[in-house]
């Protein structure tokens, strides 16, 4: 049975998403985590590019993980997980990013991330993941949305990461709904923080929990049965069937709007279309290679070697000419014969882009 989009999730998911997730799952098979394609793998000469750190990975990242998935953690009875298990009720006894709703990144982490995503990502020990062990997740089965959509190459190129992008955002709002959810069933006197995103108190600063009153304020009658909580937020969760999800998703904002998207993108994908015209993206990184040039175009971890001739061709596209027309144009005057199948994987790689006023191409981080 071929795999579907449900696969790419955790198992609480596979039997109350909409059917549009039993559509054939998206392998992205250059992201190869067991041998990592972002560790250096030796570059043109003369090119720099980006590697990460063999010892983290992309996995410079503290995953806010939802109740219920976290639930499903403690609930899970599988050896595989029993690091898992241990390293999340040490971040439970730590009581830092410990609320009804997630167990979250630390603030100061979120503020670390932000201000440094670009330099360290993928290469800041002191920012790896806490349930990171030895290479892999120690919790992959209940991964949360970052983690199940986040790839480092996309076989699609831009409209790849497109599709998962709109996933993601998705995804999310599944999370959000859920959560609280389960919060309305199971811990109705719990209450959350109200700290702004990347605002931090004086405990955040100082890596220190928060006041005594203060957490007992979030956790209600729950108080020192946190994992007992999880559980039971769980077991909520699970108790759901599509139907109700769907309820409970349709009065999620934008939760329709964000459904339309992901199939949207996930049809441009599968199904891609050539437009009319194209021109070259004047956001190009273009670095000098022998025989050609190195191009990054919609991400910076996904630099690709083009040759002098097919860079010749990039340049041939005009604003005011259909492609087929310049196509005819480069084998007529340039003696080149281009098949229209090469020009759509320019145009999934974001090398050549539909005419626009600003003709932007769009990047992922």
């Amino acid at each position: 049975m071929a795999a579907t989009l449900r696969s790419k999730l955790a198992p609480i998911y596979q039997a109350v998403l909409p059917a549009f997730f039993d559509r054939p799952a998206i392998e992205e098979t250059r992201a190869t985590c067991d041998d990592c394609a972002m560790c250096d793998k030796t570059a043109p000469a003369g090119v720099q590019t980006t590697h990460f750190d063999p010892e983290t990975k992309c996995c410079t990242y503290h995953p806010s993980l939802p109740n219920y998935l976290v639930g499903a953690v403690f609930a899970d009875p599988s050896p595989d997980l029993e690091e898992g298990r241990r390293r999340l009720r040490a971040k439970l006894a730590h009581r830092i990013g410990v609320t009804p709703r997630w167990l979250a990144a630390p603030r100061k982490f979120l503020v670390h991330l932000e201000a440094s995503r670009y330099w360290a990502f993928g290469r800041a020990k002191s920012m790896k993941c806490p349930y990171y062990d030895d290479g892999r997740c120690s919790i992959w089965h209940h991964r949360e949305t970052v983690c199940s959509t986040f790839f480092c190459k996309y076989e699609g190129a831009q409209y790849g990461w497109a599709f998962w992008d709109a996933m993601k955002q998705y995804m999310f709002r599944v999370e959000s709904a859920l959560t609280q959810y389960a919060i309305r069933t199971v811990g109705p006197d719990t209450t959350e923080p109200t700290i702004g995103r990347l605002k931090m108190t004086l405990e955040d600063v100082e890596d220190r929990p928060p006041p005594e009153a203060e957490y007992a304020r979030y956790w209600g009658s729950w108080l020192g049965r946190e994992e007992a909580f999880y559980i039971a937020c769980h077991e909520a969760v699970s108790s759901l069937d599509a139907a109700r999800v769907a309820e409970i998703l349709d009065a999620t904002p934008r939760a329709k709007e964000l459904s339309s998207e992901m199939e949207e993108k996930y049809d441009a994908l599968t199904k891609p279309k050539l437009h009319e015209r194209l021109v070259r993206n004047r956001k190009l990184e273009v670095v000098p290679a022998t025989g050609g040039v190195v191009v990054t175009s919609y991400s910076r971890y996904d630099p690709f070697f083009m040759s002098e001739a097919l860079a010749q061709v990039v340049d041939g596209f005009r604003e005011d000419e259909p492609v087929r027309e310049t196509l005819a144009r480069l084998k007529r005057d340039e003696g080149l014969d281009v098949p229209e199948e090469l020009v759509m994987r320019l145009q999934m790689l974001d090398v050549v882009v539909p005419p626009s006023p600003s003709n932007d191409g769009e990047k992922s981080d």
